[in-house]
Order: structure tokens, then C-alpha cells, then sequence
């Protein structure tokens, strides 16, 4: 006979949450661990260009998702559904893809080939400020107006008038006041999907250039750019 009370065999909805945060924070832990035994043993250079090929891929996984989201909007697809809040969802590793690549310029030396080159007057463009000063401006561009996007996204799935507080209104802002405010909202979320379009494309080739073409410096493509920011639209679509 089953003794198991009603309340006893209902799980809460917190529980694989918490889970999963939990097993997130272990594999972040022992990441961490591993690249920092690894830049402080004999050969930091391999941790480093790990870390370089990690920050490239995930970066232009969430770059591209979000990118998705955009394309849907502008396009006016019906078919996406729930996949345009899960692809606008990766905007949150924004924030973290920023900060990596200020970490990044720690290690500089141990990732771009270059530095320790004679660049027979290349170095006007590959010098290591004036690559982390244009490409982190361009980086730190794209993500705010990935954010502006996501804005009026969350905005538009609130309901019109309702009360919203703590960490939700500081990245949404207020509810659409009634429907035609709501119109207002949809009309500049398409904006900032465009302005996105354009600054992905824009951001990911010179991000091509100087990070993943620079690697050797002394080989030139034109069209390395456009394969770059495509790749990282088909990253993005995976």
C-alpha cells in the first residue's frame, strides 16, 4: 500500500533549478581551477589560447542566438515562437563574454603570435592597446544594444499595467501602459533589432580580423570578416 502523502510526492520546481546552478557552479569551479594551474605551469601558453578558443566560441554563440531573435523580428516570423525568449535569453552571457575578453589581454603575449614579430609596418594596426581599445568599444556597443532588444522583448510579455519590481524592472523597465503603448514598444524593439543586424556584422568582422585572422599576420583575406560573423550565425542557429 502506498503511505506517500500528496505534499510528499510532489517535487518542487525550485529543486532542479537549484541543481543545476549547483552543478554549473562545480564545472565553473574546476574550469577556473584547471586554467589557472595551467597559466601558472610550464607551458601557460596552451591555457591561454584554450581560454582564447573558449571565449571565441561561446561569445559567438550567444552573439549569434541573439542575432536569431533579431532576424525573426525584423522578418515578422510566426514560426519562431518560444525560440525567439530562448535566443534572446543568451544576451545574459553578455556581461560575462565582456569581461573574458578584458582577461584576455592578460595574456596577450601567450595568444597572438605577432607581438613577438616583425610586422614591417602592420603594427599602426596590430599593436595590443589598439586592439583591445577598439574591439572591447566595439564588444561593449554590440552587448548594450543586444540589451536595448532584449528590453523591449521582456517588456512586450508583460501584462499591459501590471505592477513590476526588483530585478525584473531594472532590466525591463515598466509594463506597456495599455495597447497602444504596447504597439510603441513592438515598433522600437524592430529598431533595435536592425541597429543589432547591422552591429553584429559590423563588430564580428573586425573581431575576425584582429583576434582569429591576425594570427597570421602576414595572410590577408578580405572576405575573412563576412565568414567570421556568418560562422557565428550558424554557432548561434546550433
Amino acid at each position: 500500500m502506498n503511505t506517500r502523502t500528496r505534499s510528499e510526492s510532489v517535487v518542487s520546481p525550485a529543486a532542479p533549478r537549484r541543481s543545476v546552478f549547483a552543478t554549473a557552479a562545480v564545472l565553473t569551479a574546476a574550469g577556473l581551477a584547471a586554467f589557472l594551474v595551467g597559466a601558472a605551469g610550464q607551458e601557460p601558453g596552451r591555457a591561454w589560447q584554450a581560454y582564447f578558443i573558449n571565449f571565441l566560441l561561446w561569445s559567438s554563440v550567444a552573439q549569434g542566438a541573439v542575432l536569431f531573435s533579431a532576424v525573426t523580428r525584423i522578418t515578422r516570423a510566426r514560426w519562431s515562437g518560444p525560440l525567439d525568449g530562448l535566443s534572446g535569453a543568451f544576451a545574459g552571457f553578455f556581461p560575462l563574454s565582456f569581461v573574458l575578453f578584458l582577461v584576455l589581454y592578460l595574456g596577450n603575449a601567450h595568444v597572438f603570435p605577432w607581438v613577438h614579430e616583425e610586422l614591417h609596418g602592420k603594427d599602426v594596426w596590430l599593436n595590443i592597446p589598439f586592439v583591445f581599445a577598439r574591439d572591447g568599444a566595439g564588444l561593449l556597443m554590440l552587448y548594450i544594444i543586444g540589451f536595448m532588444f532584449l528590453r523591449q522583448a521582456l517588456r512586450l510579455r508583460m501584462e499591459p499595467g501590471a505592477a513590476v519590481s526588483g530585478l525584473r524592472r531594472l532590466v525591463a523597465g515598466s509594463a506597456p501602459r495599455d495597447p497602444a503603448d504596447a504597439d510603441c514598444i513592438r515598433s522600437r524593439m524592430t529598431r533595435w533589432a536592425g541597429v543589432y543586424c547591422f552591429a553584429f556584422a559590423l563588430v564580428l568582422s573586425l573581431i575576425g580580423f584582429d583576434l582569429v585572422m591576425s594570427m597570421d599576420p602576414h595572410w590577408v583575406s578580405t572576405l575573412f570578416g563576412a565568414y567570421h560573423f556568418v560562422k557565428a550565425f550558424y554557432l548561434g542557429l546550433g
